[in-house]
């Protein structure tokens, strides 16, 4: 009983580390992105953007770029009532920045392709560009 405990517990931190272990890729950015609005979590997507200034957005910033970022994209989201799913496709790479094709799949059956900005952070983190 002992063993198969073990192995439950091992082939669990195995499928966690490999679900979020992934994100330091500009595809893993772009598939935590969209997931993230898939999943109305715009903190999560909030979390995933670079800001080229110096300093961490203050609470207020981070509210207000929540708040933009629910209005802009998720009221568009749910006009199609939804992303249903949607597919990363191979990014191109200039540098330290590129962009990642996506396709959305959206509850009403319409598709949208569009492309995600994405740079590699000072500390080597690939994240979503603010452009800014």
């Amino acid at each position: 009983m002992k063993k198969i405990f073990s192995f439950a517990a091992i082939g669990l931190l195995l499928a966690l580390f490999t679900a979020c272990g992934h994100t330091n890729t500009p595809e893993g950015v772009a598939t935590a992105a969209m997931q993230c609005m898939a999943d109305k979590d715009y903190e999560g997507y909030v979390d995933l953007v670079y800001f080229k200034c110096d300093k961490k957005l203050s609470k207020e910033e981070r509210e207000q770029f929540v708040a933009l970022v629910e209005d802009k994209v998720g009221k568009q989201a749910e006009k199609n009532g939804g992303i249903k799913d949607f597919k990363i496709g191979i990014p191109e790479l200039n540098g330290d920045k590129g962009s990642v094709p996506v396709e959305i799949t959206y509850a009403d059956e319409s598709v949208k392709k569009q492309t995600i900005a994405v740079v590699k952070t000072p500390d080597g983190d690939w994240k979503l560009d603010a452009g800014k």
